[in-house]
């Protein structure tokens, strides 16, 4: 995973990180402590039975999260 806690401390916005329960790409316990811990307002949300590639995976579920954390309009 490529160092971008320099650049996080940016970030003044709510954000959410998406992970897949089996991703060994990024996997979830490496962004919870190297990710996680630099963005100020931050949820993680991992997603059972996915990879890497969640959308294609769990398209519903990735909708779900995003769809809980989005303020409604």
């Amino acid at each position: 995973m490529q160092d971008i806690t320099e650049h996080t401390g940016r970030v003044n916005v709510p954000a959410l990180v998406i992970a897949g329960e089996h991703d060994q790409v990024e996997p979830a316990e490496v962004l919870r402590d190297n990710l996680v811990p630099y963005l100020p307002q931050t949820d993680l949300v991992v997603i059972p039975h996915t990879g890497h590639l969640i959308p294609l995976e769990a398209p519903a579920a990735l909708a779900d999260a995003i769809t809980a954390f989005a303020p409604a309009g």
